[in-house]
């Protein structure tokens, strides 16, 4: 499942490529390792790493690229298609479900059965630096369409 939050509002929907573009490299590659379809292993994500690849590079990323930096053929072109992939995948926000059941077949994915929405997890405020305000996200993940 894809982690990631938008600010879609209503009807509005962006694409998962729109985020990402926001991605620093550290963020691009907690992001890649969450996918286990990619199966990636710590060697490819360190080329990543190492190659200071953040979203708007890894949007425009190459099999050509990839194995010139020795990412085996495998992993390179799984990477290449998944970035074609999330140019195309639109976000949408819980609150753009129209009925209560397609709400609650949503919730129902993220193990909220209930229709008591107090057991939906809480944004926890953290401190970062510059004393900024980091609202992090529990349990609750973007659904993808």
């Amino acid at each position: 499942m894809i982690l990631y939050s938008t600010s879609v509002t209503g009807s509005d929907s962006v694409t998962l490529a729109e985020e990402i573009k926001k991605y620093k490299t550290k963020e691009l590659v907690d992001f890649l390792s969450k996918e286990e379809d990619l199966e990636l292993e710590k060697e490819d994500l360190e080329i990543i790493r190492k190659q200071r690849v953040n979203g708007r590079d890894f949007l425009k990323i190459t099999e050509e690229k990839l194995e010139k930096w020795e990412m085996p053929g495998g992993p390179a072109t799984r990477l290449v298609d998944f970035a074609k992939e999330c140019k195309e995948k639109k976000l949408r926000a819980f609150s753009a479900y129209k009925t209560k059941k397609d709400l609650s077949e949503v919730l129902s994915k993220y193990e909220i059965v209930s229709g008591d929405i107090t057991r939906i997890p809480q944004f926890i405020p953290r401190k970062i630096r510059n004393n900024q305000i980091l609202f992090e996200k529990q349990q609750l993940k973007e659904w993808e369409i």
